[in-house]
């Protein structure tokens, strides 16, 4: 997925499926529970974020959906921790 260029959620969305990445990893809608990647739509903007157990780090603002989806998807698919293969592989067996 090197050097593919997105410009909308939708195309992100898609690109994420075919990458592996866990829908665990990220989301679009809220915080989320646990630790995830957050894409939102926040005061005409676009904000991306690490959201940890309510808190937000790297908060980093964008003015166009394409800006905001690409660099997402580059930080996203940069942490091998965010693959469904890792996932299955590093998750603590339950007891």
């Amino acid at each position: 997925m090197p050097g593919q260029k997105l410009t909308t959620l939708s195309e992100l969305r898609a690109a994420l499926e075919a990458a592996d990445i866990s829908d665990l990893a990220y989301s679009f809608e809220s915080d989320g529970c646990g630790e995830v990647y957050r894409l939102a739509r926040e005061s005409g903007r676009w904000a991306f974020y690490y959201a940890e157990r309510g808190q937000r780090s790297g908060l980093l603002s964008f003015d166009s959906e394409a800006e905001a989806v690409q660099y997402f998807f580059q930080q996203i698919t940069s942490d091998p921790s965010t693959t469904r293969t890792w996932l299955r592989t590093h998750r603590s067996p339950k007891t």
